[in-house]
């Protein structure tokens, strides 16, 4: 497991929300009752570790069943609560860079095809295949505003894991020319139609739909965006989702966006906010970075600085305080009254995190 998994995995990518007809709630195994997992959680010290973990996870866009290439997905990782790893953020920018890169004429030139002739299915490197459906809608045999792709797994095993379903990618707006400017801008819609992931016999289910800002600046600063609330119009949005599911476990989330900037000297700052609903954890949160997430080395390092909060039952809450790449404080206001005297600051670190975060 990475040293830094709590901050890059969304944990327990298991998800049955009631927004795809799971009906919100989950199970309590060791005492056989059911547990309203739509209603929100208490927070109290004896929870907090473990509920901050999970929430600075899904705050980080925790979420990579690996990293696309140019034939599918390729890698697999064990995050707590679930068989392997999947990075929404470096899946999302992984497709993003590989369907523009395909969509762009100086690449089909040097392919010698053109938009049309785009292979239709390439081989995985484990067995299987991902077929693509190209959508040219100007004929410019370049990708702009209007045109997409659809990617189809059938059996597609990369790296040990099996992927089936479908995500499709559709451009919204484009603002300048990667093949030619520095600069340039991109909203993409992603759509994960029912794709799963398998490992040593375990399947985990991806649905949702988000929307996908890239922003690339003459600097080499990059800012991604990802957001639940989907453009529907001029200044207006629709709610969307995105659930992870694993048998009868799940988590949830909604009202959800992060925006991640990475500059080229590997220094990084995340801010995110959203609501967060899981078996794991029993109920559900909400979560807010106070402070800009900060730190060096994103696939290296856990971040150095930064705060977040995390509100439950009752305005129950607990502010996640990052001190440096190894310490954070966690500030438990139980009684959601304000954090004074009768309240508790407790020392832990991302490894206790982690820990915590296991033990769910």
């Amino acid at each position: 497991m990475r040293s830094h998994v709590i901050f890059i995995s969304i944990l327990a990518l298991v998800c049955i929300c009631a927004s795809c007809g799971g009906g919100g709630g989950g199970g309590d195994e060791s005492s056989g009752d059911m547990v309203d997992t739509s209603q929100a959680l208490a927070l109290t010290s004896s929870n907090a570790p473990a509920v901050s973990g999970f929430a600075v996870a899904a705050a980080g866009a925790g979420i990579t069943v690996g990293s696309f290439g140019t034939v599918g997905i390729a890698s697999a990782d064990s995050p707590p609560g679930s068989s392997f790893e999947f990075n929404l953020l470096h899946v999302t920018q992984d497709v993003v860079d590989r369907i523009w890169a395909m969509g762009q004429q100086e690449t089909l030139a040097a392919m010698d095809i053109s938009a049309a002739q785009v292979p239709s299915q390439v081989d995985c490197a484990g067995g299987g295949a991902v077929d693509t459906i190209w959508k040219d809608v100007d004929s410019d045999g370049e990708l702009s505003e209007g045109d997409g792709i659809t990617l189809i797994f059938g059996n597609c095993v990369e790296e040990d894991l099996t992927l089936n379903g479908e995500i499709t990618v559709g451009i919204l707006r484009v603002v300048g020319d990667p093949s030619i400017n520095p600069a340039w801008t991109a909203l993409f819609r992603l759509n994960f139609d029912s794709l799963t992931a398998s490992e040593d016999g375990v399947i985990a289910e991806i649905a949702g739909t988000l929307d996908v800002t890239v922003d690339t600046q003459v600097s080499g600063l990059v800012v991604t965006g990802i957001t639940t609330e989907v453009a529907t119009g001029p200044g207006t949005t629709a709610s969307s989702f995105l659930y992870f599911g694993e048998g009868n476990e799940f988590t949830e989330l909604t009202l959800y966006s992060v925006s991640f900037q990475e500059d080229t000297d590997g220094s990084f700052a995340v801010s995110s906010q959203g609501t967060l609903e899981s078996s794991f954890i029993g109920g559900t949160v909400t979560f807010e970075t106070t402070q800009e997430i900060t730190g060096t080395d994103f696939e290296i390092n856990y971040p150095s600085a930064g705060e977040m909060l995390i509100v439950g039952a009752a305005n129950s809450n607990v502010l996640l305080r990052i001190l440096d790449s190894v310490f954070v404080e966690l500030d438990v206001d139980d009684e959601g009254d304000g954090f004074d005297t009768g309240d508790v600051t407790l020392p832990s670190s991302w490894d206790d995190l982690d820990d915590a975060v296991d033990a769910l």
